[in-house]
C-alpha cells in the first residue's frame, strides 16, 4: 500500500540537511536593539546636553537608546559608569558601555573592536574603533547595564501582560462603580 502525503507534510531535503558553518541567530537581547537602535542614529548632531534624536551628547545618546528599551540611565556618564557591572575589555559584548577620558565620555559597544558614540561639539553620532586611534588611548572601561541581557521577547510579554492587568483593573474598577452607583439608586 502506498500513501500520498500532502504536499505540507513532505519534507523537503533542504529543511533537514544541516548547513555547515551555519551559526545559529543568537537570542534578541535588549543590548543587541540597543546596538541596532544606536547605529541607526547615526549623523544625528552632536549638541551639549542633548538628549534626542534632534541632538544628542555621549551620556544623552546611550541614556536615550537604553530608555526606548526600558533600561533607565542618567544623563551623565560619570553616573552611567554605576549602571551595571564592570567588564574587562576582553569579555565586551555589543550594547556594553564603554568609557573613556577619565569617564567624561561614553559610547555603545558594537562588536569588532568598534563603538557607537555622540563624539563632540561640530561631529555626528557615529562608529570609532576602540584600539589604534585616541579613543584606545583614554579608555577607561566599561559596564554592562543591568538588564540589557534580557531577552526582548521576555521583555515584550510582560509589557503585554502588564497592558492586560492595567485593562483588567479598569474593568474591574468600572464595574465596581457601576454596582456603587445602581445601589445608591
Amino acid at each position: 500500500m502506498i500513501l500520498s502525503l500532502p504536499a505540507t507534510a513532505r519534507a523537503n531535503v533542504a529543511d533537514v540537511t544541516p548547513q555547515v558553518g551555519h551559526t545559529p541567530a543568537a537570542p534578541a537581547t535588549i543590548a543587541a536593539r540597543a546596538v541596532r537602535d544606536a547605529l541607526a542614529l547615526r549623523g544625528a548632531p552632536y549638541v551639549y546636553g542633548g538628549g534626542s534624536p534632534a541632538g544628542f551628547d555621549c551620556s544623552g545618546f546611550t541614556s536615550y537608546v537604553y530608555g526606548q528599551l526600558g533600561i533607565a540611565l542618567a544623563h551623565s556618564s560619570y553616573d552611567q559608569w554605576t549602571s551595571g557591572p564592570r567588564v574587562p575589555r576582553a569579555d565586551l559584548r555589543p550594547g556594553d558601555l564603554v568609557f573613556f577620558e577619565g569617564l567624561g565620555h561614553v559610547g555603545i559597544y558594537i562588536g569588532g573592536g568598534k563603538f557607537v558614540h555622540a563624539p563632540h561639539t561640530g561631529t555626528v553620532v557615529s562608529v570609532d574603533r576602540l584600539s589604534g586611534s585616541w579613543y584606545g588611548a583614554e579608555y577607561d572601561g566599561a559596564v554592562r547595564p543591568h538588564g540589557s541581557q534580557a531577552l526582548l521577547s521576555v521583555i515584550r510579554r510582560e509589557a503585554r501582560m502588564a497592558k492586560w492587568r492595567s485593562h483588567s483593573t479598569r474593568r474591574q474598577n468600572s464595574a465596581r462603580v457601576s454596582r456603587a452607583g445602581s445601589r445608591m439608586s
